[in-house]
This record gives structure tokens, C-alpha cells and sequence, in this order.
């Protein structure tokens, strides 16, 4: 029987990658959060680094600031094929964020939000791509 003593623990798997992707506000909070040119965002979208995944969500180091608990749409595409199907397009929430450094870098705790069965299904495909290679 597992106790965990009131304390959080990370229940999950998480593999460290080094991905290209992109993050932009999801719909949902279209008309609470905006990303300008200025903060390094083209078409609304930032270019971000996607740094670990796990099947609770991904860490990502973006350019931008976004607020804990904006809803935010990610997308992975393959490096071998970027003109590809993404590799994952999802839509998360952010639950942690911490400065990296002056540039400006930060590093977004995302979690996967509870959306249709396609999504699901999506994201566990992704995670299956790290799981595979962790085994080999």
C-alpha cells in the first residue's frame, strides 16, 4: 500500500527529449491571453523547446510568459519531416512556470487536459514513441 504523507509525488514516467514545437493560446482563452510579435510569437504561435513528456503532460521551455492555468495548444512536429502530421497537437493546461533566464526563457509545467478520446489517444501515441526508445 502506497502513503505518500500529504506530500506531492510524480506518479509518472517522465522522458527528457530535445524537440522543436510550437505553443499558442488555446481558443478557450483566446480573449484572455494574446502572444505579440514582441514576445517572440508569429501568427500567435511561439516557437518553444519541448524538454520532457510523461503521460500526465510536457515541460517546455518557450520564449513567452503564460499565466498557471491557461489553456494552451501544442504542436510537435517531426524533425525528420516537419511538412509531416504533427507528431502530437494537443491542448494543455499550464500548472507551473518558472523564469529560466534573462533572454527570456521559461519553463512551462504543462498537464494534459481532459478533453475527446481522439486527443487521448494522440497523446498516448506520442508517449509510446519514448517508451519504446527507453526500453531498446
Amino acid at each position: 500500500m502506497r502513503q505518500d504523507h500529504g506530500l506531492r509525488v510524480r506518479h509518472a514516467r517522465r522522458h527528457e527529449v530535445a524537440l522543436a514545437c510550437e505553443v499558442e493560446v488555446a481558443p478557450a482563452h483566446s480573449h484572455l491571453v494574446r502572444l505579440t510579435a514582441r514576445a517572440a510569437a508569429v501568427r500567435g504561435r511561439a516557437e518553444a523547446t519541448l524538454v520532457d513528456v510523461s503521460a500526465g503532460g510536457l515541460g517546455v521551455i518557450a520564449p513567452v510568459f503564460l499565466p498557471k492555468n491557461a489553456l494552451v495548444h501544442v504542436r510537435v512536429r517531426s524533425p525528420l519531416d516537419p511538412e509531416a502530421e504533427p507528431l502530437l497537437e494537443s491542448t494543455l493546461r499550464v500548472k507551473r512556470v518558472v523564469m529560466t533566464d534573462r533572454r527570456p526563457g521559461y519553463l512551462l509545467g504543462l498537464a494534459y487536459e481532459a478533453g475527446d478520446e481522439a486527443s487521448r489517444r494522440r497523446a498516448e501515441r506520442f508517449l509510446r514513441l519514448f517508451e519504446e526508445d527507453a526500453d531498446a
